[in-house]
């Protein structure tokens, strides 16, 4: 929408000054200089914004509610911009900090340049999204049947088993790990097999596993139909708990 904007000066070299110190942190930088104006941008671009020195020295008309905001990167950028502004001849107009009352995560520095205008440094901070990644499968097995949880995932599938923290030991089950694959296989006094929900490990070697399983009494169930493209299949561990295999490309 616009394409450029330019302010007046009553004294073009300090405002040079006030204005090459207050763009530095934002990486703005002046991009020509000529005997009545300059012109500030982005290197490799043209200029957006311009000082030009008021004609015959008059002063300078400004409206109280006009301003130029500039986008900052970060919130130190913003508070630099501020720290710098008052260093070279400007003053505060409002210190960095969150604005609400402007939208979520809008943090802002105000200031008014040595004639008068008013400037803003804005950031425009977006909420983090959360970042998950599984730490661990909860599985159920019956009381006193960890020596069966053990054949199935430590031997035939080829987990290792962690240690309980001495504190759950008690409480029976077993821990399993395949790299970032964590298994665990607690006890449930009121146990039933999980038929529907059920963990899906991507394995390497997927047919080489699948005659270990058959070897080993293990019922194998292709699906025909592919998951993403991949081969894979359901088993069920010793306490009936679904597990599906899915066959790293």
């Amino acid at each position: 929408m616009l394409d450029h904007i330019s302010v007046a000066v009553s004294d073009l070299q300090r405002s040079i000054a006030f204005y090459d110190a207050v763009f530095r942190p934002l990486r703005i930088s002046r991009l020509w200089t000529a005997t009545d104006a300059a012109g500030y941008g982005s290197e490799g671009s043209d200029e957006p914004f311009a000082i030009k020195r008021s004609d015959g020295g008059e002063p300078v008309a400004h409206n109280s509610r006009t301003h130029v905001a500039f986008r900052a990167s970060s919130r130190d950028a913003a508070a630099s911009f501020h720290a710098h502004a008052l260093e070279f001849g400007g003053t505060s107009d409002g210190a960095p900090g969150l604005h609400p009352e402007y939208g979520p995560g809008y943090f802002a520095a105000f200031v008014r340049d040595p004639d008068g205008h008013k400037l803003e440094a804005v950031v425009h901070e977006t909420a983090p999204r959360p970042v998950y990644a599984f730490d661990h499968v909860q599985l159920a097995m019956p009381a006193g049947q960890e020596s069966l949880a053990r054949r199935f995932y430590a031997e035939v599938l080829g987990f290792e088993e962690i240690p309980k923290p001495e504190e759950l030991a008690a409480r029976g089950g077993a821990w399993f790990r395949s790299g970032p694959v964590n298994i665990h296989v607690g006890v449930d006094r009121g146990f039933m097999p999980a038929k529907k929900a059920h963990p899906a490990l991507r394995a390497a070697n997927y047919e080489r596993l699948l005659e270990r399983l058959r070897e080993c009494g293990v019922t194998v169930t292709p699906d025909p139909l592919p998951f993403a493209g991949a081969a894979h299949c359901y088993i069920e561990d010793p306490f009936g708990n679904r597990v599906e295999l899915i066959a790293v490309q």
